[in-house]
């Protein structure tokens, strides 16, 4: 039996790593949720997972292509 099979991500899992809009999309409901929170722990933390979101967006867009990179820059200054 082949076990290297069993150490495989899940599927899709590279594809939603590479996905700047799913990780923007989280960041900006964990926000919307921490300006709900009257409790500031809950608040800072909800913030805090905006932030790693945010990072993983940063990181999705360093993997697109040059040209994909190119092409969302024009789009978001129109």
């Amino acid at each position: 039996m082949d076990r290297r099979n069993k150490t495989r991500r899940p599927y899709g899992l590279s594809a939603l790593s590479s996905n700047v809009d799913y990780w923007l999309a989280r960041a900006e409901e964990a926000r919307t949720m921490a300006d709900s929170m009257m409790h500031v722990e809950t608040k800072e933390t909800l913030l805090s997972i905006a932030e790693g979101y945010d990072r993983l967006a940063g990181n999705a867009e360093k993997r697109r292509p040059a040209s994909a990179r190119r092409g969302r820059a024009r789009q978001s200054s129109n």
